[in-house]
């Protein structure tokens, strides 16, 4: 295995799914590789920013809540449409970006595209949307059979969609029209489609979804357009990643 990025994706798949801390010979035989260079790989996720502890005489085991594909599917169950694919980055520009140049790859509908961290996210308008370390950006990739003059209900339905996989740990929670859910008057979440289209028919819409999972570690600035929140706030204690997804 020569890249180093599905070198260490999988490394923290393992750990993530692991009950236990995993040594660095087990770790080596699952991809093949001696402890050496699973060492050097542990070390270069640390300086990433991922929690990775070693447990003497036991091994390694995550110290964090990091998102893995294998993570999302353990809850997912069997996906019908959305999800059938699943790919997890440790970084990208923007999501959306990527979905819809996967659609003129080829890529089938269903694509599901998360970032760990994303750097260039927008929402409306262009503005920028800020990602946060504790939050969960992702993406899906839609071909509905309609007219492009139509494709704009598609925002109304990620919203309610959201709206329902969320309400249960943020009490309160509502849809600003046409694409924010806020948790006591704050925001919460966002939602961006994009799409590309012919005349009369809809080729593509990528689904951007921002959810906030957890405060800054100085808290909420003032100096937000839009004052925030987050899933912790609103239900009083910190949710998986894989679970929210």
């Amino acid at each position: 295995m020569s890249d180093a990025r599905d070198v260490r994706a999988r490394i923290l798949e393992a750990l993530s799914l692991a009950e236990h801390p995993l040594s660095g010979s087990e770790l080596g035989r699952r991809l093949m590789l001696s402890r050496t260079a699973i060492w050097k790989h542990v070390r270069a996720l640390r300086r990433e920013g991922f929690g990775i502890e070693a447990v003497p005489g036991r091994g390694y085991r995550l110290s964090d809540d990091v998102l893995t594909e294998a993570a999302i599917r353990a809850h997912l169950g069997v996906p019908r449409r959305i999800g059938r694919s699943i790919r997890v980055l440790a970084e990208t520009g923007s999501t959306n970006t990527d979905v819809l140049a996967a659609a003129t790859a080829g890529e089938d509908e269903g694509l599901a595209l998360f970032a760990r961290r994303q750097t260039a996210g927008r929402g409306r308008l262009g503005r920028r949307w800020h990602t946060l370390p504790k939050a969960l950006a992702f993406s899906v990739l839609l071909r509905p059979p309609m007219h492009p003059a139509e494709a704009s209900r598609l925002a109304l339905l990620a919203a309610v969609a959201v709206h329902e996989a969320l309400a249960a740990w943020a009490p309160g929670l509502g849809i600003k029209w046409p694409n924010d859910l806020l948790a006591g008057g704050r925001k919460l979440a966002g939602i961006l489609t994009e799409m590309r289209a012919e005349p009369e028919r809809v080729q593509a819409v990528a689904i951007g979804i921002g959810i906030n999972l957890a405060p800054p570690p100085d808290g909420w600035p003032d100096d937000l357009r839009w004052p925030a929140t987050d899933l912790e706030t609103a239900c009083g204690r910190p949710l998986p990643q894989a679970q929210v997804a």
